[in-house]
């Protein structure tokens, strides 16, 4: 018969070290991967969520310029300086100054603020509808 003689007794004392040294090095990239890729996640979240309230902010603050000339198209003396709420966030329409509706929103301290400029009163016609950051 075959017999495989093998020699324990024959060691290589630093093939031991650099085994560990190997897994402590592999197990340190794949952890700092890990680490990576988790920041990369919640901060994908927080833009996400960043963008949902400005998404929102932005149409509080278009449906208060709509109400603004709604109101206004009622009633020609309609000056504005009020506030709105809806679902908890608060738009503002601003004081009314000739032809110039300012309005400003938060969302979630999202911030939209919103100028527009009308060419007549009678029937309120939009010349200009931008938005602004500070009024």
């Amino acid at each position: 018969m075959f017999s495989v003689h093998t020699k324990f007794n024959q060691t290589n004392p630093q093939g031991g070290y650099a085994v560990i040294v190997s897994v402590v090095v592999i197990a340190t990239v794949l952890l700092m991967l890990a680490t990576m890729s988790a920041r990369r996640v919640q901060d994908a979240s927080f833009i996400s969520l960043d963008l949902g309230s400005v998404t929102q902010a932005r149409a509080l603050a278009e449906g208060c310029v709509q109400a603004a000339l709604l109101r206004r198209s009622i009633d020609s003396q309609y000056v504005g300086d009020e506030a709105i709420s809806v679902n908890g966030s608060t738009c503002t329409i601003r004081p009314i100054v000739g032809l110039v509706i300012e309005v400003e929103a938060v969302a979630q301290e999202s911030v939209y603020r919103l100028r527009t400029t009308l060419t007549s009163d009678e029937p309120p016609l939009i010349d200009t509808w931008e938005r602004v950051d500070e009024f």
